[in-house]
């Protein structure tokens, strides 16, 4: 887009500081991200920092693009809510998402996100965090922060309910912006070149499979315009190179898990030499238990058992309806009928 990018420190800075260095930078990560998706071509993206009294951080991330009219400034910040343009006309997509799980992990680091801005004059999103600067003599008794995964803009093609209220809620924990198509043709139709850093596709969708959004995906743009294409499956005992062959560029099974997602993200994101490794292979022993017990003890540890109630009271809701199509597919030997109803019961 030939912005003009400008990083601003405001000396002196702390050597270190004592911090979530992973959250801060998927803070960064996404207010920077969104400075650039909303900066037209030509246009000027300036990053400030100091370091104020008090062990407060500041970072300011300022934009020359499209703006964000008064009353909608105080709604950015919530779940879901997605900015309109100056005219109020058609969304702006992947703010909302990213910068309700910004400002939460911004509080839970002692500080905020607020933003000032004018239509047509761009933002101004500061950022603070309580980061206590950490004193020479002990600088070598630290060690460096892990690398943090990146926060992606992912598109998430998923036809059941439940599988969505999963998969979203692991994705966006992780500081990720997520977009749903629950077919194939509103999954083509959304897909535009460099607004996703990563494209989930269900297996079985109602109106096409996940290998032919792959294929038409890459019939219509060059390599160098795709994100990864990961294919979402239940049938974690089919050959992964038979996905592999079939177009795709990795495979995760359902439900969503956090190390699973994390490897498919260091694989694409991270240093090579950790790619050899990065999907591990499928333990037939875990696949045939009844409970995944460490799993789902780690679902509830990132999500909080208020997601988990929400998604057993839509399983509640929803299964006895597959179960009465299952059972009336099975009485008229509908072959596909009963392999789709059990898709949907399998997840």
């Amino acid at each position: 887009k030939g912005l003009h990018f400008v990083l601003d420190p405001t000396l002196p800075l702390p050597h270190k500081v004592i911090t979530d260095g992973t959250r801060l930078r998927q803070i960064l990560w996404n207010l920077i991200s969104n400075a650039v998706k909303f900066t037209p071509q030509g246009g000027n993206v300036n990053v400030r920092v100091r370091y104020d009294e008090g062990d407060i951080l500041h970072f300011e991330v300022e934009d020359s693009g499209i703006g964000i009219p008064e009353a909608e400034q105080d709604k950015i910040f919530a779940m879901y809510y997605q900015v309109k343009d100056s005219q109020g006309g058609k969304p702006a997509t992947g703010t909302g998402i990213g910068l309700a799980v910004s400002r939460r992990l911004a509080r839970n680091m002692g500080g905020d996100i607020c933003v000032t801005s004018l239509p047509g004059k761009g933002a101004t999103f500061t950022l603070t965090v309580h980061a206590p600067a950490v004193a020479e003599e002990v600088e070598d008794t630290l060690a460096e922060d892990e690398m943090p995964l990146p926060a992606l803009n992912v598109l998430l093609v998923e036809d059941i309910e439940l599988n969505v209220i999963v998969a979203r809620s692991v994705l966006e924990k992780l500081g990720n912006s997520v977009d749903v198509a629950m077919t194939g043709k509103a999954a083509l139709e959304m897909f535009v070149p460099g607004e996703y850093d990563l494209v989930l596709l269900d297996i079985q969708l109602p109106d096409m499979t996940g290998l032919d959004i792959s294929r038409q995906l890459k019939q219509r743009f060059a390599a160098d315009e795709l994100p990864p294409l990961v294919a979402l499956t239940a049938n974690v005992l089919k050959n992964k190179k038979e996905y592999l062959d079939a177009g795709m560029d990795d495979v995760l099974s359902k439900p969503l898990s956090v190390p699973a997602l994390t490897a498919i993200i260091k694989k694409f994101w991270d240093a090579p030499e950790e790619e050899e490794n990065a999907m591990p292979s499928v333990d037939s022993s875990k696949s045939a238990s009844v409970l995944d017990i460490p799993m789902l003890e780690q679902y509830i540890e990132l999500v909080g058992p208020k997601l988990i109630n929400d998604g057993l009271a839509v399983f509640e809701r929803m299964m006895p309806g597959y179960l009465a199509v299952l059972e009336s597919n099975l009485t008229a030997r509908d072959q596909k009928g009963i392999v789709d109803e059990g898709h949907k019961i399998k997840g």
